[in-house]
């Protein structure tokens, strides 16, 4: 991995030189953390949706009992949570201000070694497109990817720039990151406010003179798909690929094997006439039984 770019003081590693003692842990396998083992109150387990969503809303519990002797799966301040399974390689730091807890057997725990490397810059690493394509690229399974050996993963190569220079990339990255969670949490704020405003509008305070109506009393319903090869010049064509990723957010939950045919379904081209509004749509498909949002703001 020698790269005539890198500054000279930054050292080629491997990845299982940053952890410390008994610093990769994956989770305990199925048998040893069964169902009926699990409570609605009591010691949190940490699952894949922690370590993909960076949340902390926990399902499952156990008691102190189970605790002791499940003892070694228990997280740390600074340790890493990475998914293991499907939806690989996600990555979430374990805060001061998390609850204590055991990892589930979806998830694997990296416990750096604090006099070599940052938390936070081994964090950045793994959650950048390059740590994150270092741990697929060497991960495997024909149906669900599964994440690689231990002996594999450990081997993974690294370069270690020295602490004072990981302590400023943090701090930077760092800065961005608060910046980013206080736009999330006014959006956030501002999207209660409109809420509240419509609601006030049109339904706590909506005039008794307006009529009620179908959606179909003001719209067509556009089901048929659209070639853009026979439009016509004075045509306006508006698909999907002309909104960025960043402003159309969707949200697909499947519970049966139909996830192909929504997916088709989002690729579609939905409106195509200057007279189509972009507008937030929400319809559920009860015999895909999926709930699929789409939101154009």
């Amino acid at each position: 991995m020698t790269n005539n770019s890198n500054p000279q003081e930054w050292k080629e590693c491997k990845l299982g030189d940053l952890l410390g003692v008994k610093g990769y842990i994956r989770g305990p396998f199925g048998s040893a953390l069964r169902r009926n083992e699990l409570h609605s109150e009591g010691i949190p387990v940490y699952e894949q949706q922690h370590a993909i969503y960076n949340h902390r809303k926990f399902r499952f519990f156990i008691d102190e009992k189970k605790h002791q002797v499940l003892k070694r799966f228990t997280v740390n301040t600074n340790d890493l949570i990475i998914s293991c399974s499907g939806t690989l390689g996600k990555v979430s730091i374990i805060s001061d201000k998390d609850p204590m807890g055991i990892i589930s057997q979806a998830l694997l725990l990296f416990r750096p070694d604090i006099e070599k490397v940052l938390p936070k810059y081994l964090y950045y690493f793994l959650a950048s497109p390059v740590g994150f394509n270092s741990i697929l690229s060497v991960s495997s399974g024909s149906v669900q990817v599964n994440i690689a050996k231990r002996n594999i993963v450990e081997n993974i190569d690294f370069l270690l720039p020295p602490l004072p220079e990981q302590h400023a990339i943090v701090g930077v990255l760092s800065s961005l990151d608060d910046k980013i969670d206080l736009l999330h949490r006014q959006n956030k704020t501002l999207e209660g406010m409109a809420e509240a405003l419509w609601r006030k509008m049109f339904v706590e305070e909506a005039d008794p003179g307006w009529k009620k109506g179908k959606l179909g009393d003001i719209a067509d319903n556009i089901r048929e798909s659209i070639s853009v090869e026979k439009l016509q010049s004075y045509e306006h064509y508006v698909g999907l690929e002309h909104i960025e990723k960043s402003i159309l957010h969707y949200t697909i939950g499947v519970m049966r094997q139909r996830s192909r045919a929504i997916s088709r379904y989002l690729r579609k081209k939905i409106f195509s006439s200057e007279n189509c509004v972009p507008i937030s749509i929400r319809f559920v498909l009860p015999q895909l039984m999926a709930f699929v949002q789409l939101t154009y703001l």
